[in-house]
């Protein structure tokens, strides 16, 4: 990734961030209850997936 440079100087703490990034994304996801709703996203294949039309998602807090 471009942030953290890449070669022999590159960030000595690139591999935390990304674990601590990925843990973030852990908690957040588990705490909630995601529902898709709406029509089917227009998907356009290029470098990266993306939609064309949005993606609608509803998020409530999940009952503990």
């Amino acid at each position: 990734m471009i942030p953290f440079a890449p070669g022999p100087r590159s960030c000595i703490g690139r591999y935390f961030a990304e674990r601590e990034t990925q843990m973030f994304l852990i908690l957040v996801l588990n705490e909630y209850d995601w529902s898709f709703q709406g029509e089917e996203p227009d998907v356009a294949h290029a470098i990266t997936v993306t939609s064309l039309n949005g993606i609608n998602l509803t998020v409530q807090p999940r009952a503990s």
